[in-house]
Order: structure tokens, then sequence, then C-alpha cells
């Protein structure tokens, strides 16, 4: 792993080894592992999203107003706990209020949003108690260049506390384990980029407002340590994922880019902000299958007593003992 000094050394490494799009960050690669299709959209061709990208803004909202809570944590130790809360709260609504005059907002959509809004305050008030005393912010929203597998890599990252572990945080409806922080690449190459072993995961649990569940505000933090061999692995992924982008965009078509697969959770209207380009009008995700009662049909007759036998456990038979096994198995149970 090599550091670079700045932005302008990255891009210069970027387009001697002919990366498209400069210097690779962990968003390209994941967009480009879900859905190279969808990274062709993105980056490339750099097409506006459509319409409101619900996970999208409720994650950079979520983001805004963790970064405005650990700034003034890491530059301002003596701010009460109040003051903090309040800025962190004005930077939330004015990032959402930014992202839905963007996307032209309905004013039916407005109060379901400002629900989802209330609901983020108090996954960051529950940071503000549990968490944030404990922390001693040298890093927030830290960006570094580094070189991972020859190929130049801009890392964002998150939090980085007290110079011993780097944190990113996750808005999802379901806390990240010790085995996703394990396993995890973004996760891995901060720790490759800052060569600091120690990372985690800090799970923020939302709830989803369509359904009426209750729901208690959680936020959990689950730490790993990268062994070793990690950086290796990391920087292998990454001169792989990077060789397979500048392939596909010599070409530079959108059918060199392979679409995802259709059963991903990331191939939908909602996950997808580029679903009305792509196959999305010619495919109807809402179709359910309806359990329709089957009719027996005829040649099923000598078969089955029952045409529901085809579909669960067939009712037990004595089996009896064939003439031809008499000589050998006293019992037919013993074959």
């Amino acid at each position: 792993m090599k550091r670079l000094a700045n932005k302008p050394e990255a891009r210069d490494l970027a387009r001697r080894v002919k990366l498209p799009c400069g210097p690779l960050s962990y968003s390209q690669i994941s967009t480009y592992m879900l859905c190279p299709r969808s990274y062709y959209f993105q980056y490339i061709m750099r097409v506006q999203r459509v319409g409101w990208a619900e996970n999208l803004t409720l994650g950079s909202v979520a983001h805004k107003g963790l970064e405005t809570l650990l700034l003034q944590k890491q530059f301002g130790n003596t701010i009460a706990r109040s003051v903090m809360l309040t800025e962190a709260y004005r930077a939330m609504d004015t990032a959402l209020q930014h992202d839905m005059t963007i996307a032209k907002v309905s004013k039916s959509d407005v109060a379901y949003i400002k629900r989802q809004n209330d609901c983020l305050k108090k996954l960051i008030d529950v940071y503000a108690d549990k968490h944030l005393p404990k922390i001693i912010p040298t890093g927030v929203e830290k960006v570094i260049w580094v070189v991972l597998g020859g190929i130049p890599v801009v890392l964002k990252i998150d939090l980085v506390h007290d110079d011993v572990r780097v944190t990113d945080f996750k808005l999802t409806r379901r806390n990240k384990s010790e085995y996703d922080a394990m396993g995890s690449l973004q996760l891995s190459m901060y720790a490759a980029g800052l060569e600091i072993p120690n990372t985690s995961f800090v799970s923020l649990k939302f709830p989803d407002l369509t359904k009426k569940t209750a729901w208690k505000p959680t936020v959990v933090e689950v730490k790993a340590k990268k062994k070793s061999g990690d950086a290796s692995w990391t920087e292998d992924v990454v001169a792989s994922l990077a060789r397979a982008i500048i392939r596909d965009s010599q070409e530079n078509c959108e059918e060199a880019f392979m679409l995802c697969d259709p059963g991903s959770w990331k191939c939908s209207p909602k996950m997808c902000d580029w679903w009305p380009m792509c196959r999305g009008a010619d495919r109807d995700t809402r179709r359910e299958m309806r359990r329709v009662p089957s009719k027996k049909p005829g040649w099923i007759g000598p078969l089955f007593g029952d045409w529901n036998e085809l579909g669960g456990e067939q009712p037990r038979k004595e089996n009896k003992q064939p003439d031809w096994l008499k000589k050998t198995f006293t019992d037919w149970n013993e074959l």
C-alpha cells in the first residue's frame, strides 16, 4: 500500500492505468459488484438519478447529522449536548430539504418523509447518549488517496477514533454482525489505507414505516480486527475489479456492462435509481404468485389416489417381501 500526496496525483495515476472515472472508491466498487449496468449509468454516462431515491437520501441525511455531531465533539468538547443535537438536527433538515427539492417530491409524500426524518433524529439522539461520550474523534469524513494493487483509490472514512479504530456508519433494518465486519471489503480497504487493523460498523436500525410494527431506536457497534492477510486480499480484489471495469469501459457501450441478477434486492424500482432507463419498464415485480387449486390430471390416476400427495409427504405403506428375497433376507426392512 502506498499513500498518495493529493487528488491530482491520484487522478494522474488513474489516467495512466486507464480507469474511466478517476480513482476508484468503495461506492464505485460496490455498485459495479451489485450491477455493472448501474455502474455504467452512474459513473460513465453520469446520468442524473430519476425521481426520489429514498434509501440514498435517508443514508445521506443520517450521515450529515452524525458528521455535524462528531465535528462538534472533535473541535469543541465544552459544547453542551443540547446545542450539539440542535446543530445536528438543523444540518439534517437542510440536507433533506435539498434532496426533496431536487427530486420534486409531491406534497402527499411530505408528511411520510418528515416521519422518516423524525426517526432518524431519534437514532442520532441515542448515538449521542450511548456512544458519543466514549469517542475521541481524530478524523471525521476523512478523505485519503492510496494505491491498492496498483490502482489509485479514494477512501472516505466516516470516523477515525483516537487513531486506533476506523468506523463506518450504516443505516439499516438489520444490525450488522461481527461476521459482517470481519468479511467487509469496505472496512478492509479502510484498514489497509490507514494501516489501522481495528475496525467497526455502527448500525443505526431504521424502521419500515410502511408496516405497523413497534420500533425502538437502536444503535449497535460491532468490532473486528483485520489480520495481516486481509491487506493482500484487499489489493487483489481491488485490482481484479479495476481490470474488469477497464475492460468493459473500453468497449464504450451499454451492452458491455452486464445486467445484475433480476432476483437481487438491487434490481427493483425502490433500490435502483435508473430502473426506468434499464429493463425495469419491461418487468412487473409487483406480481405475486397466487396458489390456485389444481385439478388431478387423468394420467396421475393409476399412480396416486390423491393429487395432493405430490406436494406433500405420502402416507407410509407397508412393504411386502418379494418372493425372490425369501431365500436371502428374512425381513424386507433389513435392506
